[in-house]
């Protein structure tokens, strides 16, 4: 009797730590998930700096994976893709502000059309805001806010080196009010 106990309680002991081997690594996926899915995002923090910022009734123009802002405070165009456009059509239509999402400009690699259009984007706008992810801290696509200059450079062409103006990276919380 001892000896079949004794089997007994050893397999329900193997099959027990069987099982919770084998539920083990997806519980803890499912819990780093559910920690990572509760952080404050990319697009947070870059909502919580417009909104800071930028004053009431700016007109932005959006793309899609950027912040959702109160469209009764901003004047705000949505649209897939903000290089469909050119910078002198936003200019005329009284954009001061574009708001782009990695998850758009990294999309392709750097001989694909999109991607020169994002180029030439960046050349012409300068970075005022980023804010890009940080592993294990704050999940999201790199969000950057792009400044609509007045009477900015021609948009047929990339700005000469250095003529973009200063940037804000936001990797550790600081930033500062919007350029020019």
């Amino acid at each position: 009797r001892r000896s079949r106990a004794g089997r007994r309680a050893k397999v329900t002991t193997l099959a027990a730590a069987a099982l919770l081997g084998g539920l083990l690594p997806p519980l803890q996926i499912s819990v780093r998930s559910n920690i990572e899915s509760t952080r404050r995002d990319t697009g947070s923090y870059a909502r919580e700096w417009i909104e800071r910022a930028i004053p009431p009734g700016t007109h932005l123009a959006l793309e899609r994976h950027t912040p959702v802002l109160d469209r009764s405070r901003y004047q705000i165009p949505l649209g897939a893709r903000l290089i469909t456009r050119s910078v002198r059509s936003y200019r005329e239509d009284g954009v001061q502000y574009l708001v782009v999402s990695s998850m758009t400009y990294e999309r392709y690699g750097p001989e694909h059309n999109q991607t020169r259009g994002y180029e030439k984007l960046f050349a012409l706008c300068p970075v005022v805001a980023e804010f890009a992810p940080i592993p294990g801290k704050r999940p999201g696509p790199t969000i950057r806010i792009l400044r609509v200059l007045p009477d900015g450079p021609s948009d047929r062409g990339p700005a000469p080196r250095g003529a973009q103006g200063g940037s804000t990276r936001h990797e550790a919380g600081r930033d500062r009010g919007p350029a020019g």
